[in-house]
């Protein structure tokens, strides 16, 4: 299993190169959003530990990492039917807010990390309100799926 601090220097010096020239963007284009809800589902042969790390400008709203087990499909069932694992329920914050998700993960097999790949999100672009981010860890590919859905109940009871 990778080291936390192995995982969180490589996930800090990829959050470097990925951000940069965000500053000069005007974040008021996008809305401002309140994630209710993170879907996380490894469709991988291997094992994946995967970070997960929501920000808005002013301050970090969540972050977490998990270690998934490979992906075991029941005999006769699809991957379409599989439960995501795990299901993280919010919201972390008060207000809606303009967010960016961080999103980063690491193979690893016998001990050793085989594949590396970090992805940002920028929240807001074509929802408002409340929403669900929804992660997949594909087996045919390095890249990181994720869906933005609008949430059919309220974030705040």
């Amino acid at each position: 299993m990778v080291s936390r601090r192995t995982y969180l220097k490589y996930l800090s010096s990829v959050s470097v190169v990925g951000t940069a020239g965000c500053q000069s963007q005007n974040s008021n284009s996008r809305n401002p959003v309140t994630v209710g809800r993170i879907d996380i589902g490894n469709l991988k042969s291997q094992s994946v530990s995967i970070s997960v790390l929501l920000k808005s400008k002013d301050e970090i709203i969540y972050w977490n990492t998990f270690h998934l087990p490979p992906y075991d499909p029941k005999e006769g069932q699809e991957s379409s039917e599989w439960d995501f694992n795990p299901i993280v329920e919010g919201p972390w914050q008060e207000e809606p807010a303009v967010i960016d998700a961080l999103i980063g993960y690491v193979l690893t097999e016998d001990e050793s990390t085989t594949a590396q790949t970090t992805q940002l999100l920028k929240l807001g672009k074509d929802h408002k309100g409340c929403v669900t981010l929804q992660i997949d860890l594909l087996e045919s590919s390095d890249h990181i799926r994720t869906r933005v859905l609008k949430r059919d109940q309220p974030c705040y009871p």
